[in-house]
């Protein structure tokens, strides 16, 4: 349904009315479903109520219970004369009209204003008294693998055409199935099944691989004594077997961490299966240290902390990911010891070995015949096997930082909570319920927030109305206004007050993610903010979406991800000052503290963050080019420099801000966070960092690129700002060491 407000006509005052104003609607489209109507009354007799009528009848009734100190302040009246009313569209007539009236105490009425528009009645339902049957929006089934790796916020394809597999006798089936899956994937496989040396293979032919995925057997470290656990339960318990098993884990994974040690290869590590059955004693021994399944969650636990301490290496949960989808579809230990923790494959194989061996032909070898496995147990192994292969692909995307999305901005009603807090939150009546959906926002809002995720809201509301009825949509202390950074609740076009928040932010539309229940609202942003991406139609997939989505997910937290909102808060209080100021005085007024890091060893702390920096930063990128770990340590392992810096002012920490990749006296790129460009920044670490490169070499000069591509615009004139010339090769600058 299309609602377009062609005109909108202020009625003046007369003895009865000092002063009177409708804010809201403006001409131009609106929300297909609820026109929103607001405004303020000041008048000489007491009002009861701004009635809305429409071909003769009231369509809607509000009272004066809108705080506007505003209008208190400029007519000397009370605050509580404004007025906030959301009237459904359906019923209203194609060209309708709609006037507002102030319905006095001794009950006259008085027309303050009067709203036209038009409507195309493209209904998907037939409104009647008793019900309405409305279209349903995603109701299609969603399968195993779009419910646990979300794709909606995908815009980049990222394929994975080679990897390296390394493993037990577990990996021989992932390699088989992985290779039907995928016949278009090259998978390398190497079988381990302990800690001997891996094969050596060059730096070259690591290059080749996007990724390795080891499998590490629990057999090997739990070992087979686990299997007689009552001798374990007369000696000492489980403490040695634990001990035992971390320093037989620890020696594992460094043995088949090789190539990562070696070349920095993304490195994914498979956990181990929990068993599903029952491995304690008793009922009382649940989960106790008698359990072996909290044994094994131990060693998983043990798994957790070692991988971290590699560099470019991340745990596959395949343990977690068992569980979604159901350990009784494929896991062997229903019939197999254990700590085997293996697929249990459909098929005929496993009854006819003990029906018709070859060791009893040509008889039979049992009395009675056993059925297949499959048929018994009605085993399904085959979508784990995809889903394994998901898991990785969707690893391998969050590693490389593809679509990254760094701001979500929300919308209030229906996104937040439900129903419309000026039409459903009213003094007298039932408000909305919080449960379910709304809950799990709120929640959404802080684990967005902890991973580095700035969260915004862009609302049509009255503001003070949302302020004033925020603790009725918001019933439990969940979340406040002030968790929210740059907000716009007002009544402009949510394209504009997007675009004002990206602005603010220094934020690009490719970098933001709109929340939106309206797909009015959704499609208009869609259109006035090219690059965005918006979702929230179904709140119960809204959640799934921001949480589980490989776009949404961080492969570390560093330092700056964890400050960033604290540094954003930082830049607008900077903004706001520099508007008060001239820019030199503004800029002497920062105390702006620069401080180099000359990064010359491939197992620097700062690394990851300079992979982040690289990877993530469009604007402030001279060539726009992306690294992989690998990359970096070939990079630095050929006398290659990296300069990183960080920033401080007097508003903020901004932590590591920025990278320089120079080798032979060529400055590779150079990437900054948008957080500090135009103050100078720039300029002045490039400075710094040109000096300590002058003395490299014996060459007269340092180059510089410049790869200009559609968002990195503000970095074309870097060097030329920095005192370098033009050469003849296009995007080639030149500056003599001896100007330095």
């Amino acid at each position: 349904m299309a609602v377009e407000i062609s005109g909108v006509t202020q009625c003046p005052s007369d003895d009865l009315i000092t002063g009177a104003y409708l804010d809201y609607p403006q001409t131009g489209p609106v929300d297909g479903h609820a026109l929103q109507v607001s405004g303020w009354v000041v008048s000489k007799a007491p009002v009861v109520e701004v009635e809305f009528v429409h071909e003769g009848s009231a369509v809607a009734r509000c009272g004066l219970d809108v705080s506007r100190p505003d209008v208190a302040k400029a007519y000397g009246s009370s605050s509580q004369v404004g007025f906030c009313k959301a009237i459904g569209t359906v019923g209203l007539a194609p060209d309708f009209t709609i006037e507002v009236r102030v319905v006095f105490q001794d009950g006259r009425r008085d027309v303050i204003a009067e709203i036209r528009g038009t409507q195309q009645l493209t209904l998907t339902f037939t409104p009647c008294d008793d019900d309405q049957q409305h279209s349903v929006v995603g109701s299609d089934p969603i399968d195993i693998s779009t419910y646990l790796f979300p794709n909606e916020l995908q815009v980049t394809k990222v394929p994975l055409k080679k990897m390296l597999l390394i493993g037990s006798c577990l990996s021989n089936l992932y390699v088989e199935r992985f290779r039907k899956i995928d016949p278009e994937l090259e998978i390398h496989h190497i079988f381990q099944n302990n800690v001997r040396q891996l094969p050596a293979l060059t730096a070259a032919q690591l290059d080749t691989h996007q990724l390795q995925y080891i499998q590490l057997p629990l057999r090997e470290v739990l070992t087979d004594r686990i299997v007689r656990i009552c001798d374990i339960d007369r000696a000492a318990g489980f403490g040695e077997i634990l001990d035992d098993a971390r320093a037989k884990l620890a020696a594992m994974l460094d043995a088949a961490m090789a190539y990562n040690k070696q070349h920095g290869l993304l490195t994914l590590v498979a956990n181990f299966f929990v068993p599903q059955g029952h491995a304690a004693p008793s009922l009382a021994g649940l989960g106790g240290e008698g359990d072996l399944t909290a044994v094994i969650a131990e060693v998983n636990r043990t798994l957790a902390l070692l991988v971290p301490k590699y560099q470019n290496a991340y745990v596959a949960d395949v343990n977690s990911l068992a569980n979604s989808y159901g350990k009784r579809n494929f896991l062997d230990d229903i019939i197999y010891f254990y700590s085997h923790g293996s697929v249990l494959a459909a098929g005929a194989y496993w009854a006819q070995l003990d029906n018709w061996p070859s060791w009893s032909a040509p008889r039979r070898a049992r009395v009675e015949l056993v059925p297949d496995l499959d048929e018994l147990y009605q085993l399904q192994p085959e979508p784990f096997f995809k889903l394994a292969l998901d898991q990785i692909r969707y690893v391998h995307r969050v590693a490389q930082q593809v679509d990254q999305v760094k701001i979500v901005i929300f919308d209030l009603d229906n996104t937040l909570w439900r129903g419309q807090i000026a039409e459903h939150y009213e003094t007298g009546r039932e408000w909305p319920n919080l449960w379910n959906w709304p809950g799990g926002m709120w929640e959404t809002v802080h684990h967005l927030r902890r991973r580095g995720i700035l969260v915004s809201l862009c609302s049509k509301n009255d503001e003070s109305l949302v302020r004033d009825r925020w603790s009725r949509a918001v019933e439990m202390p969940w979340i406040s206004l002030d968790d929210f950074i740059a907000p716009k609740i007002n009544w402009n076009r949510k394209s504009e007050n997007v675009r004002a928040i990206l602005s603010e932010l220094n934020l690009t539309s490719k970098s933001a993610l709109f929340v939106d229940d309206s797909p009015v609202e959704r499609s208009e942003v869609l259109s006035g903010v090219p690059g965005i991406r918006a979702i929230g139609g179904n709140p119960f997939v809204t959640r799934r979406i921001l949480l589980w989505s490989a776009e949404t997910q961080r492969s570390v937290m560093t330092d700056e991800s964890m400050k960033r909102e604290t540094s954003y808060r930082g830049i607008l209080a900077r903004n706001a000052e520099m508007e008060s100021m001239d820019r030199e005085s503004f800029l002497q007024s920062l105390q702006i503290r620069i401080q180099l890091h000359h990064i010359t060893e491939i197992d620097s702390p700062l690394l990851p963050r300079v992979l982040e920096l690289a990877n993530k930063t469009t604007q402030f990128n001279t060539t726009g080019l992306k690294w992989t770990p690998p990359e970096l340590t070939t990079f630095i392992e050929k006398q290659g420099a990296i300069f990183a810096f960080s920033v401080q002012d007097k508003f903020a920490d901004y932590g590591l801000v920025g990278a320089v990749f120079v080798s032979e006296s060529v400055v590779r790129q150079f990437v900054m966070s948008c957080r500090v460009l135009g103050n100078n920044v720039e300029l002045n670490a490039l400075k710094q960092i040109l000096k300590l490169v002058r003395d490299q070499d014996e060459g007269p000069s340092i180059l510089g690129t410049v790869i200009p591509n559609e968002v990195n615009g503000p970095c074309h004139d870097i060097y030329l700002r920095s005192g370098f010339q033009e050469t003849e090769t296009p995007d080639i600058f030149a500056i003599l060491k001896a100007t330095l």
